[in-house]
């Protein structure tokens, strides 16, 4: 199973947004696809009541939630 939680850079806390799970032999290389909708990743901002993407996030993948095997900071950007 790969899980993947998001973490916004300066919000909120780590939280798990997707998981994937796939059979494969012991040593084998799997590719997973998790797909997140953008909504999940929006904060409330109570400066001005609404929810809106955060500029930056960190993504990680791992097995559990305690074992990252791979992270990435990205940047959202909301286009209108």
């Amino acid at each position: 199973m790969a899980q993947l939680y998001v973490t916004a850079l300066g919000g909120s806390p780590r939280a798990l947004r997707g998981f994937a799970t796939k059979r494969a032999h012991l040593g084998a290389v799997a590719i997973f696809d998790i797909q997140v909708a953008l909504e999940e990743l929006k904060e409330f901002q109570e400066n001005t009541g609404l929810w809106q993407l955060t500029a930056s996030c960190l993504r990680e993948v791992g097995t559990s939630s305690d074992l990252t095997v791979w992270s990435r900071e990205v940047r959202l950007i909301e286009s209108t």
